[in-house]
């Protein structure tokens, strides 16, 4: 309104006329009453100063009816007072029949008819209801009986709608091709489109330049209006009407009024196609989100290959397609596909694999969005199935790894064209996204089930060779090395029968080397307590400030060291078994608190308050006489009443001569398998040589003898030289303490009359003290460095202070030794 008032006052009357009728037309699609009343006061004010009357009164009318219903009384009763005359005249829209069809002569514009048609136009936004009211406004104003309106659409023409006098039908999205209409002539109309000019036949019967038109010719119309529908100079439509009542019937006035109102009907014609448009899109919107709703709803709830079936089945259905099918690579060239899942119009098909050479596929593979919207077997003759499946139109979309690699893709085809396909490609673009990652997913699954089953295939090949072993170790700690039938030995084993089941606490004495530690074995193995561990401890092994931390277990920072907690071997050994090897090596102070776990059953680890109740079995092994110890103070007597419930006693093997043969048999085996030697049998010397031995290092020493001579051995029959035999007693000081053991065994050799000499009595511990103080002797008593013992024995400096210490071994004073060099 401003602005068109600056246009008035500046003398601009053309565009203030322009900007008048916009700003009426705003002010109605707002419906503001004060805006309406007000700018049809001011256009009213415009006219009247330009001599319109008609034209003026019209917007007056319009701007009392906005002030009243506003409640301005005032400026009702002001506009009364002012233009009181004008308001007073009746408004004539509408004329009749037989008015239009008797009109002639010259008649006077009737702008106030159309402005207000023009303003009924302007406030309809709805296209349909546009055209039906432009129809009977223009029909009835301009004297038509019959008339069509054709609009524009992308440079083709349409009929829209067609009205008589009493009837308007309006076709919009059920056009109609302004070639096979018949009820108007098409060269008029063309020629309007053509040369954007009006066109008046007074009597078409009798004008020469269209008496060569199929539709003059054919109907013999009288009068004719055919006038362009402009806006800012583009073609929007033509507006044909007809009059077969009389010559004429089209006036001057009624030619300029039906140009008026088709100016005005561009303006709203166009508003109402946006709208129009708007609504189609909304409607568009609308069905692609319930497009999308039925797929989601349908595939939400699967996964995997019923995913893919869910997914084909309603995409078909959503699009409305006869078939759809997604598909995966098999190759890493990308030149051949399997699908996931095929929908045949009716029900899944079965997956096939095929090539995508001379498809429709195969592009889709080089990463485009492949639509063929027609002829689509025409286009690849060489695709055979698309014959059978009667195929017209494809879309196909990739489907891609997060990494942006193809691995698939998503496709539909139908038996009909599908020229418009931007809602079906939008909607597979989204679900393309979706089956690629539920491939991905797939895929993945399926790598991690493939390690899954190699995980589980080791843990089987492990769980094998567990038991292979424990096989292995049953085979070397069973009751199979038990070997013998001495009646020595069947006793101990019988009363190992008795006492096994039950939970007593079992004192096993023995030499060295008789298999204490397989007594106790075959004990726990008998027993309730065999699927529980048994745990072995060596309390000689074992530092004294480390022996309780060992059974009981430590917290952390119990001691300087502790640095994390540590379980102890009475809680490892609960529900099971505890071996205590060399018990009489425990100290004193150690002794007390294992007698209060043996009568109480539970105990507290070092630096901690917390008390462990422990369920365990003991079994105990001593090389020592226990009941001469506790005499002479060496070890708590209540501890060796408690230990000694069920005592053990297993003979040397000087004292079971007769299982000599059987255990050097036994060893013979498992060298030669070990060593992978064949090995028939033992001579007949060397056998008279063992069984006369008398063996002080017991079934050990027998053990390391057969060993080193299967070693040794040329042949199958072994063989043994008797000086393996003799005593070792300048022995080489590079020998270790274990050769020592093995070897040197502290036994002479046999006379020719098969007796030993005294000194053969001597036992494997006494000979393996005399060579390391031997050896200690020529490194002047010096343990590590280049010329130390530990370096002559081929030991760690520790492991030989920890076989001194057992074997009682001390550096002699100074005093004794200079005395030694003087008597030297």
């Amino acid at each position: 309104m401003l602005s068109a008032e600056i246009e008035r006052i500046s003398g601009r009357d053309f565009s203030a006329q322009d900007l008048y009728d916009r700003a009426v037309r705003y002010s109605a699609e707002t419906g503001l009453l004060q805006h309406q009343a007000l700018a049809n006061e001011l256009c009213a004010k415009f006219w009247l100063g330009r001599g319109q009357e008609k034209i003026a009164e019209v917007f007056l009318s319009e701007a009392r009816d906005c002030y009243a219903q506003w409640g301005a009384g005032a400026k009702v009763d002001d506009l009364d007072r002012k233009y009181g005359g004008l308001l007073e005249r009746p408004l004539r829209l509408h004329r009749t029949r037989s008015e239009l069809g008797a009109a002639t002569g010259d008649e006077s514009l009737d702008v106030a008819t159309a402005m207000r048609a023009a303003q009924l136009m302007a406030r309809e936004i709805d296209l349909e209801t546009l055209l039906r009211r432009l129809m009977s406004i223009a029909i009835q104003n301009a004297g038509a009986e019959r008339g069509s309106l054709i609009l524009e659409r992308d440079g083709q023409a349409f009929v829209q709608a067609e009205g008589t006098m009493d009837t308007v039908e309006v076709k919009l999205h059920d056009e109609v091709p302004l070639d096979p209409a018949l009820s108007l002539s098409k060269g008029i109309v063309n020629y309007v489109r053509r040369t954007l000019e009006s066109v008046v036949l007074a009597d078409a019967r009798a004008d020469d330049r269209y008496a060569s038109d199929e539709y003059v010719a054919r109907r013999r119309p009288r009068s004719i209006l055919c006038t362009p529908v402009l806006k800012q100079g583009r073609l929007i439509g033509v507006l044909y009407l007809e009059n077969n009542l009389v010559t004429g019937a089209f006036t001057t006035d009624r030619i300029k009024l039906l140009q008026l109102i088709s100016s005005e009907a561009a303006i709203s014609i166009e508003n109402a196609r946006l709208y129009d448009e708007m609504k189609q899109e909304a409607a568009q919107r609308r069905q692609a989100e319930e497009t999308l709703r039925s797929v989601v709803q349908g595939t939400a709830a699967v996964t995997g290959g019923d995913f893919f079936s869910a997914l084909v089945r309603h995409l078909a259905s959503a699009i409305g397609v006869r078939y759809a099918f997604v598909t995966e690579c098999t190759d890493q060239t990308k030149t051949r596909v399997r699908t996931l899942a095929f929908w045949s119009g009716e029900s899944l098909a079965d997956n096939i694999e095929y090539d995508l050479a001379l498809t429709p596929c195969e592009r889709v593979f080089e990463g485009e969005v492949c639509h063929h919207p027609n002829n689509l077997q025409q286009l690849f003759p060489y695709d055979i199935p698309l014959v059978s499946m009667e195929a017209e139109s494809f879309i196909g979309l990739p489907m891609c790894a997060g990494s942006g690699d193809i691995i698939g893709h998503l496709a539909v085809l139908d038996v009909k064209p599908m020229p418009n396909a931007s809602h079906a490609m939008s909607v597979l673009s989204i679900f393309a996204a979706r089956a690629g990652a539920e491939l991905q997913r797939l895929k993945a699954e399926q790598e991690l089930r493939r390690a899954l089953a190699e995980v589980e295939q080791l843990k089987n090949r492990l769980h094998a060779e567990n038991i292979y072993l424990q096989e292995e170790i049953q085979g070397q700690h069973n009751f199979g090395e038990i070997v013998g039938t001495s009646p020595s030995l069947l006793a101990v084993l019988q009363e190992l029968e008795r006492v096994a089941p039950t939970d007593s606490t079992v004192l096993i004495s023995g030499e060295t080397g008789t298999g204490k530690e397989l007594i106790a074995r075959a004990i726990h193995e008998r027993s309730e307590r065999r699927n529980h561990p048994l745990v072995k401890v060596n309390c000689g092994a074992i530092s004294a400030g480390l022996v309780e931390s060992e059974l009981f277990g430590h917290v952390k920072g119990a001691f300087t060291g502790a640095i994390d907690r540590r379980t102890g071997r009475f809680e490892l050994a609960d529900r099971g078994t505890l071996f205590l090897d060399e018990v009489s090596e425990l100290p004193l102070e150690t002794q007390v608190k294992l007698l209060r776990v043996l009568q109480e059953g539970e105990f507290e680890p070092v630096g901690s308050s917390r008390t462990v109740r422990a369920d365990v079995r003991i079994i105990a092994a001593t090389n020592r006489n226990l009941d001469e110890a506790a005499r002479e103070g060496r070890f708590r007597s209540d501890l060796f009443y408690r230990l000694n419930v069920f005592p053990l006693h297993i003979p040397p093997l000087r004292e079971r001569r007769s299982d000599i043969t059987q255990l050097v048999m036994f060893f013979l085996s498992r060298f030669a398998k070990k060593f992978g030697k064949r090995m028939d049998g033992v001579s007949q010397e060397t056998m008279e040589l063992l069984v006369q031995y008398p063996w002080p290092g017991n079934i050990r020493e027998l053990q390391n003898v057969i060993e080193r001579a299967v070693v040794l051995s040329s042949g199958p029959v072994l063989t043994l030289d008797p000086r393996v035999l003799q005593a070792q007693t300048s022995a080489d000081p590079r020998m270790t303490a274990s050769t020592v053991a093995s070897d040197s065994i502290a036994a002479v050799a046999p006379s020719a009359a098969g007796k030993f000499s005294p000194e053969s009595t001597a036992t494997l511990e006494e000979m393996e003290r005399r060579h390391i103080v031997t050896v200690l002797e020529q490194s002047r008593w010096v343990i590590e460095g280049a010329n130390g013992a530990a370096r002559l024995l081929n030991l760690h400096p520790n492991t030989l202070r920890s076989r001194m210490k057992k074997l009682g071994i001390q550096r002699p004073t100074r005093e004794t030794v200079g005395a030694a060099h003087e008597i030297s």
